[in-house]
């Protein structure tokens, strides 16, 4: 899965739980299928981990699989944690958002 973003304004909260987090994780069975390309949206790894956060209800509703495959650290009972959504990001995000 390949998406293309260009210019300011392309990448908000909603595009993040509509698309990455509802579309791209609910679908990818591993994190080398999501690729994002990007110009000029002034996306940041910072940027990326507030809006997850603030959609952490829509990666709540993801597989336990997929959760404990995804986000290092996850645990059931706790649910995502706003740790699981840093160390995501940390890992993930250079290989994922270009």
């Amino acid at each position: 899965m390949v998406e293309y973003k260009s210019g300011p304004g392309s990448i908000s909260a909603s595009t993040i739980k509509d698309q990455f987090i509802e579309h791209d994780l609910f679908n990818a069975n591993s994190l080398d299928q999501i690729q994002w390309r990007m110009e000029g949206t002034g996306m940041t790894a910072d940027k990326l981990k507030t809006w997850m956060k603030e959609n952490r209800t829509s990666i709540n509703n993801l597989s336990s699989n997929k959760k404990k495959v995804f986000f290092s650290g996850f645990d059931e009972l706790d649910g995502i944690t706003d740790i699981n959504i840093d160390n995501f990001v940390n890992i993930n995000y250079l290989n994922i958002f270009r």
